[in-house]
């Protein structure tokens, strides 16, 4: 190959690279110009496109203030202000188009039933989130209701009682369990797994972690300290506190242990140790016996 065409060919692929460049450019700048045109930031600052929020999130103080109003202004929420759980089902309640409905224990069920079994029955009790809960679906194609439907079909004595809440993490499934759960004998206990529940294990407020949430709470959250696993924010921050907790959030003594705002808190606080911390929310054990007064292993 001689140096002429040598010297063509780099000059080919120059160009060429340089109009990937500037068609890339020119195409990525048109997609900001349009999803810049398009969105809009919310009262607390956070923008937003379609609906959904872009990070960075600016801690969601307004958005508080308004469900927190709502909420406390509601008599026939789904939800309620649990200080041992942070939320939890209204009992009896259901939701305006009536696909939700609990029992008065808040198990998804139009039916009550009894701590203890009849001989020969299987009981199946299913922790966890709105998977569990089967949010997306009417009553008879929950989950529980479905898997009883199977078992019965199979000719088994069998219940299941669902207490699968929404947005709950595998710690608040673990409490759930441990303080209501364990009143009622089971054969089995399920606990659902939904791997972005993960990160629900290390947040406190669910408004910092998911702004586009509607629930006006925050809940407890373990962490490990000494090879032990402590509570914190219990019990949980009742809803009418959040607004003024959210303000100062970054000088909160908490803040450290909500993930989502990790490199956004100062240091004094990110070296704290929990002793050093809210007192009133920290604990080691939940204070309810379970199993006959037997601790659960952590």
């Amino acid at each position: 190959m001689s140096k002429d065409e040598l010297g063509t060919r780099h000059r080919r692929a120059l160009f060429l690279g340089i109009f990937l460049l500037l068609s890339l450019t020119l195409v990525f700048g048109a997609g900001e110009w349009f999803v810049r045109w398009r969105g809009l930031r919310d009262a607390d600052g956070t923008f937003q496109f379609g609906g959904l929020p872009i990070r960075p999130f600016a801690l969601p103080v307004e958005k508080a203030r308004s469900i927190v109003t709502q909420y406390l202004s509601s008599s026939s929420s789904f939800l309620l202000y649990d200080p041992d759980l942070g939320w939890r089902h209204r009992p009896h309640g259901r939701t305006s188009d009536q696909w939700h409905r609990v029992n008065a224990d808040g198990l998804r069920s139009d039916r009550e039933y009894s701590p203890g079994m009849r001989p020969g029955m299987v009981r199946v009790s299913m922790f966890g989130d709105s998977f569990i809960f089967g949010s997306d679906v009417d009553q008879p194609d929950a989950p529980g209701a479905q898997l009883e439907r199977l078992m019965q079909q199979r000719g088994l004595d069998a219940e299941v009682l669902n207490f699968g809440v929404g947005g709950f993490g595998f710690d608040q499934a673990y409490l759930h369990y441990h303080r209501d759960g364990s009143r009622y004998d089971t054969s089995v206990v399920v606990q659902g797994l939904q791997l972005e529940n993960i990160g629900r294990n290390v947040t406190i407020f669910r408004i910092v972690a998911v702004p586009g949430t509607a629930v006006p709470f925050s809940k407890p959250r373990y962490v490990l300290r000494n090879n032990r696993m402590e509570l914190i924010n219990y019990p949980a921050v009742p809803p009418e506190e959040m607004p003024a907790i959210l303000s100062g959030f970054r000088n909160w003594p908490l803040a450290k242990y909500e993930t989502s705002l990790r490199g956004q808190i100062p240091a004094a606080l990110v070296h704290a140790q929990p002793a050093d911390l809210h007192p009133g929310r920290i604990m080691e054990d939940p204070p309810w016996p379970a199993n006959g007064g037997r601790q659960p292993p952590l």
